[in-house]
C-alpha cells in the first residue's frame, strides 16, 4: 500500500513515529504484536489513517478492495433455484421443513422439538417419559408421525427407556434376579442372571 501511495504521489518519507510512540518516547504496546517489530491490526489501521492524513487517496483504494471483495463473495455462494446454496462445484442443502408447525427454533444450543425440530445425531434416550435433558425443551404434540418413526429407528438398540444406561459395558445393563433393575453393576450380584 505504502509503495501504491508513492508511486502515484511525489512523496518520499511519511514520518508516522508520533502514531506509534507516547509522549516521553516510550512504545505504545497495544500498536504491536508481542515480538515488538511487527504492527498489530490496530497498528496497522492507526499508521493507514496517518497515512490518509497526508495523502487521501489510500481510503478510496481500501473501499474498492473491499467491494471488489464482497462482490467475490456474493457470486461464489448463491441460491439454486430450489433453495439450495450453491459454492464453486459443491451444494449446500437449506433446511426445509416438512412439519405441521414450525420456524427454526433454537434453544441452549439445540433445535426446540416444539418448533418441529430435533437433532437425532445425539445419543438421547426416549423423552415420551420425561428426559432430564429435555423435560422443558420438548413437546411431540407438535411432531410429526415421520419424525417419531424416525426417533424409534434410530435407537432400536436401547429399548429400555426407562433407566438411563450409565454403564459402557453391555453386560453390566441386564436384568439380574438380585434386583431385577438395569441400573447397577450386575458383576456385584452372584446370583444367576435371566436370559
Amino acid at each position: 500500500m505504502q509503495e501504491d501511495v508513492s508511486s502515484e504521489l511525489p512523496v518520499k518519507l511519511i514520518d508516522c513515529y508520533n502514531c506509534f510512540v507516547y509522549g516521553n518516547g516510550r512504545l505504545e504496546n497495544r500498536l504491536f504484536r508481542p515480538d515488538g517489530i511487527h504492527p498489530s491490526n490496530y497498528g496497522s489501521s492507526s499508521l493507514v489513517a496517518a497515512i490518509n492524513e497526508v495523502v487521501h487517496i489510500t481510503k478510496k483504494i481500501m473501499q474498492q478492495q473491499q467491494q471488489q471483495h464482497r462482490q467475490l463473495d456474493q457470486n461464489q455462494r448463491r441460491r439454486t433455484s430450489n433453495g439450495d446454496f450453491k459454492n464453486g462445484h459443491r451444494e449446500y442443502r437449506s433446511a426445509k421443513p416438512n412439519f405441521q408447525y414450525g420456524l427454526h427454533g433454537f434453544r441452549n444450543g439445540h433445535r426446540d422439538f416444539r418448533n418441529g425440530y430435533h437433532d437425532f445425531r445425539k445419543g438421547h434416550h426416549d423423552f415420551r417419559y420425561g428426559h432430564h435433558n429435555f423435560f422443558r425443551q420438548h413437546d411431540l404434540r407438535n411432531a410429526n408421525l415421520d419424525t417419531r418413526n424416525e426417533y424409534q429407528d434410530c435407537h432400536k438398540k436401547n429399548r429400555d427407556f426407562r433407566y438411563v444406561r450409565r454403564h459402557v459395558n453391555y453386560e453390566n445393563s441386564r436384568h439380574c434376579t438380585k434386583r431385577g433393575r438395569q441400573n447397577h453393576v450386575t458383576r456385584d450380584c452372584r446370583l444367576p442372571k435371566r436370559h
